[in-house]
């Protein structure tokens, strides 16, 4: 069953999680496969691509595990707490305001699942793991509201929006920065669609906020220490991972009629 062995994939990953990147593609990951779940008997082809995106992060997960690369974290405890209930208390604000306004917004629902996700786990004790699940419930909230704000101050908004975001970001930053945050900073620049770029910029602030604000390099040698990543062909290869699951996805849409849980 794909989907089951998704799920046990992902569930299993948590156990050995310690860095910022990897965490956060894990909950990412998990916050899809949920949300396809919840899609999957309305809305087959948002359905499709969560599992896509749910694929491809956890594979993104993995290979930040092995980067050498990935900011370790530890002692996040106080800090999961406290973005948890940011989150909720975003989620809530966003809820009533596009409520009122009568629009609907996939980030919203989305923001639901990763906040739900995220109490789940603190309820557990796992810091990190609800920590992440905030952190993205948290901006997919703001998102959601930007979306909201945009809806209806129009396009020149958005622009002062971005730039906004994006500068919050940036100040957000320490001095030596996980190379996520230079990531999410580089997709949020080079993305054309204004909604992307403004979920990039929040990814990247609330990420910021959640981390420590050391980088460690690996040594490799004589002293020498390097970070063995490169942001360019990351983000190439994220974007390619993710088409190519969708399409292999694409195949189960000519049987909608099966709930995911049944495979």
């Amino acid at each position: 069953d794909y989907v089951e062995e998704l799920a046990v994939n992902i569930t299993s990953s948590w156990s050995r999680a310690g860095g910022l990147a990897q965490a956060f593609y894990l909950a990412g990951a998990e916050e899809a496969l949920r949300l396809a779940q919840e899609l999957w008997e309305e809305d087959v082809e948002s359905s499709l691509y969560c599992l896509a995106l749910a694929r491809a992060y956890t594979v993104a997960a993995r290979a930040w595990a092995e980067s050498g690369g990935d900011l370790l974290l530890s002692g996040v405890e106080d800090r999961a707490r406290e973005f948890v209930a940011e989150a909720g208390h975003t989620w809530s604000y966003a809820s009533l305001i596009l409520r009122e306004m009568e629009l609907h917004s996939l980030r919203l629902r989305a923001a639901s699942v990763a906040y739900q996700l995220a109490k789940s786990a603190l309820a557990r004790g796992e810091a990190l793991r609800a920590l992440m699940h905030a952190v993205r419930g948290l901006s997919l909230a703001e998102a959601a509201l930007d979306e909201a704000v945009i809806k209806a101050a129009g396009a020149a908004k958005a622009e002062r929006l971005c730039d906004y975001a994006r500068r919050l970001a940036l100040r957000a930053l320490p001095q030596r920065p996980p190379a996520l945050l230079l990531l999410l900073l580089k997709l949020g620049e080079e993305s054309s669609d204004l909604l992307l770029r403004l979920l990039a910029y929040r990814y990247a602030y609330n990420a910021a906020r959640a981390a420590p604000v050391a980088l460690p390099a690996r040594e490799v040698g004589a002293g020498e220490v390097v970070v063995n990543f490169s942001l360019e062909a990351w983000a190439s290869w994220l974007a390619a991972a993710a088409l190519a699951a969708f399409l292999a996805l694409c195949v189960l849409a000519v049987t909608p009629k099966h709930s995911l849980d049944e495979g």
